[in-house]
């Protein structure tokens, strides 16, 4: 029974090897990222729990973390009912919106003040550019089903919403916060304000986008 469960197991990773790697390298980045984050707050007096409370933070982290866990299962136990929840258009549809979202604000607002090199740049990539694009291409090509609609849009803004709200909560708590735009001690509750209207409508525009495409691309061939 176990020689037959490996066997299974071997041959849906080589069925689904592209998304396996994939899977693999975003928790690559992960550990690599996790490592320089935690051991920096080390350094800087901060106790282990407040060092990756910090890093988990991120928005980034969530998703690439969530992401890699939903790909491994998907491609090494695709009989698991967390498999058959992600094939779920409303979920892989949100979990592709979310990373692309990821890769585009950082390069597009955060890059340039980015002070990582080495290993750790790498790193960043992987989380910020890799990720993105290798699961943009297996969304458009394995999960072909166009029955998403404009109003799902909406739906998927339930995570950047609870997820503002939690940067608020916890900023209040210890005065800090993981993005300029959320940075309420500096800019004032009002400008933050405007800057979620702004990534929320974003949000909202790119999910559109998504959806526009979902409903012209060919279904998949069973």
């Amino acid at each position: 029974m176990q020689m037959h469960q490996q066997g299974k197991v071997m041959q849906n990773i080589l069925r689904n090897k592209f998304i396996f790697l994939s899977s693999l390298i975003g928790f690559l980045g992960f550990s690599i990222q996790l490592y320089f984050s935690v051991t920096r707050k080390l350094d800087e007096g901060f106790s282990l729990l407040y060092a990756l409370n910090h890093f988990l933070s991120y928005f980034t982290i969530i998703i690439n973390l969530s992401l890699s866990v939903l790909l491994y299962f998907y491609s090494v136990h695709p009989e698991l009912s967390v498999s058959k929840w992600f094939k779920k258009s409303l979920v892989n549809g949100a979990v592709c919106l979310y990373i692309l979202i990821v890769g585009i604000i950082f390069y597009g607002l955060l890059f340039k003040d980015t002070k990582a090199v080495g290993i750790e740049a790498l790193a960043s990539h992987l989380l910020h550019a890799f990720t993105p694009l290798a699961y943009l291409y297996f969304w458009f090509f394995q999960f072909r089903d166009s029955t998403l609609k404009y109003s799902d849009s909406l739906r998927w803004l339930t995570v950047p919403i609870a997820y503002f709200g939690y940067l608020m909560i916890r900023g209040q708590i210890i005065g800090k916060y993981p993005y300029f735009f959320v940075d309420v001690e500096k800019f004032g509750i009002a400008t933050v304000g405007l800057f979620a209207v702004a990534i929320l409508s974003f949000f909202v525009l790119m999910g559109c986008a998504l959806i526009y495409i979902d409903r012209r691309r060919p279904l998949k061939t069973k």
